[in-house]
């Protein structure tokens, strides 16, 4: 995720931009459960708090068919004072938070509407063109981070295959948080086909 990559290098004093093809967050149904590792990373990226207080708190998750039977399950057993406990948080509230911590950096800017559509690169610097509502603007930099998912157009520009396949079928999501005694969440995550 680019946000999070820019937070990152603000908070180690690297100047960053970051050009965002959309014209504001995308709050299209993505990346919604960060175990130990992502935790640990969002920690250090000092935005944990946030998601915490924003996200649920599980212990336990199942996969399920579409008529409720479960595939697959685990029981993390919940330990409350865990700093790396996981936690349920859809991209576009954790793209939220991290934009909120972004504001605090002065060398870390976020472009709108600037869609990558052209890598250049010399000995010294790369360029990337972008494609903007007011035409197209060129950056340079002596760096340039792909940070734009699977469908990546800076790993097309410059030519890095994407060695994969995509499932036949969607996969559906449904995260709940329910205030009943001893319900797990085994009993509210359902996978639709």
């Amino acid at each position: 995720m680019g946000t999070f990559v820019t937070l990152r290098l603000a908070r180690a004093g690297i100047k960053v931009l970051l050009f965002e093809a959309d014209p504001q967050p995308n709050s299209a149904p993505r990346a919604a459960v960060y175990t130990g590792p992502s935790v640990f990373e969002l920690q250090r990226a000092g935005v944990l708090d946030d998601v915490r207080a924003l996200g649920l708190q599980n212990s336990d998750v199942c996969w399920r068919k579409a008529n409720g039977e479960i595939i697959a399950g685990l029981d993390r057993g919940f330990v409350p004072e865990h700093p790396l406990n996981p936690v349920t948080l859809d991209q576009f509230r954790l793209e939220t938070v991290i934009l909120k911590h972004l504001e605090k950096y002065p060398n870390a800017k976020v472009f709108w509407n600037h869609k990558v559509v052209e890598l250049e690169d010399s000995a010294e610097f790369a360029t990337v063109t972008c494609e903007t509502v007011d035409g197209p603007k060129k950056y340079t930099s002596g760096y340039v981070i792909g940070a734009d998912g699977g469908k990546s157009t800076v790993r097309k520009l410059i030519d890095v295959k994407f060695e994969g396949f995509t499932w036949p079928f969607t996969i559906g999501i449904l995260v709940c948080q329910l205030s009943v005694n001893k319900i797990s969440c085994h009993e509210c995550l359902l996978s639709l086909p």
